[in-house]
């Protein structure tokens, strides 16, 4: 492992599991921050998701030119580009919608999620097989944040607090927390007792 070229997308990021998870936690944060409707939603998810892809294909094909130490800071630089690319495109032709979204938009930029889903992405042989390891990450954070934005927009009247980016994120926890147990009834049905 002292080779640099043999550096694994574990290797450059702590390998324990809780980690990943809450780099996936706080890359939803701000997509979980902008579903105070449906329409927010979807426009986030699909800026998210072009977002994803383009970065993921433009640092696999500039990871070839740069040595391994550096590709952190390549995704890093590639992804606040491509951000401000699609903010000002977004500010040129829907004005209306990014003033909407705020300041979760350019947030994008950070999005450990994207990152992590990106360096994995760089260990894959072909551009296509990396796109396809990170579909279910991708596919798993829009639809939290379409669910999320289904329950607080049905709920938002009766509930002030769902209104705000907090909101959100109680609704996610209190997902998560009835997925845990719902997981932890599973497997304490399989357990048999000697």
């Amino acid at each position: 492992m002292n080779d640099a070229n043999q550096i694994s997308p574990v290797a450059r990021f702590p390998g324990d599991a809780r980690y990943v998870e809450l780099a996936h936690a706080v890359g939803v944060a701000p997509l979980l921050a902008l579903t105070d409707t449906l329409y927010h939603a979807l426009a986030i998810c699909l800026v998210f998701v072009t977002l994803q892809c383009t970065l993921l294909v433009t640092v696999r094909l500039l990871a070839r030119l740069v040595p391994r130490q550096v590709h952190v800071a390549l995704a890093l630089l590639i992804g606040t580009l491509l951000t401000a690319v699609i903010v000002q495109c977004m500010l040129r032709w829907h004005y209306a919608l990014t003033q909407e979204l705020g300041i979760y938009l350019p947030l994008l930029a950070v999005n450990t999620a994207m990152y992590w889903n990106t360096l994995r992405g760089l260990d894959e042989s072909t551009t296509v097989a990396a796109l396809r390891g990170a579909v279910p990450g991708v596919a798993i954070m829009c639809a939290l944040t379409i669910l999320i934005a289904l329950v607080r927009s049905t709920l938002q009247g009766s509930f002030a607090a769902l209104a705000t980016p907090f909101g959100a994120l109680l609704l996610l926890s209190v997902l998560i927390a009835a997925i845990r147990a719902w997981q932890m009834r599973g497997t304490a049905n399989t357990v048999t007792s000697p």
